[in-house]
């Protein structure tokens, strides 16, 4: 996958791409063993929430061929032309890409709100949002099908290893601990 990204607009954090590799891993290993559904056509759908880029969006309709519909979803107009612009890079290499991906500009909730009232719940719904994901967890909860997956990342881990447990308090409810598995 090739992405063009404008400079200083984009952030790619190395540490994350464990974190892109595991989401892909994870996502064949269960559609290979843990549901029955494992080809084009079945209507497998996955939600991308916060595609800046669509790297992660082009990469799941590329790599795994049992998926339909990849929404790529981005809050603001900049970002989602981004998306379109990256798709139609990769398209010339594989055009599915162009089919399966699909730009969308909303908010996170407003599109998983609005996958529920269309009866159209995802497969798949990557929550990998900047900061903390606590907002979204109870529509992503609906949104997601029997038997579906929710990938949940939050970037704000500091506060929850207690160098800032006011905050933690405020945000999650609870007080943290600081200990050896304080990231996990």
């Amino acid at each position: 996958v090739q992405v063009k990204v404008p400079d200083g607009k984009q952030f790619y954090d190395p540490a994350q791409q464990f974190n892109r590799e595991l989401t892909m891993l994870l996502i064949k290993a269960f559609f290979d063993r843990g549901r029955p559904v494992k080809k084009k056509g079945d209507g497998i759908r996955v939600l991308d929430t916060f595609a800046s880029s669509g790297l992660k969006a082009i990469r799941l309709a590329r790599e795994l061929d049992f998926v339909d519909t990849v929404v790529a979803n981005a809050p603001d107009p900049h970002p989602v032309e981004l998306i379109k612009n990256n798709v139609e890079l990769n398209a010339a290499k594989d055009k599915n890409v162009r089919w399966i991906v699909e730009p969308h500009q909303g908010t996170a909730q407003g599109t998983m709100y609005k996958s529920l009232t269309l009866g159209k719940p995802f497969h798949v719904i990557d929550l990998d949002c900047n900061g903390f994901a606590t907002p979204h967890f109870d529509i992503a909860v609906q949104s997601v099908a029997d038997r579906g997956l929710l990938f949940v990342t939050c970037t704000d881990l500091s506060i929850l290893c207690a160098t800032s447990p006011g905050t933690c308090f405020a945000r999650y409810g609870g007080l943290p601990v600081k200990g050896e598995a304080c990231h996990e």
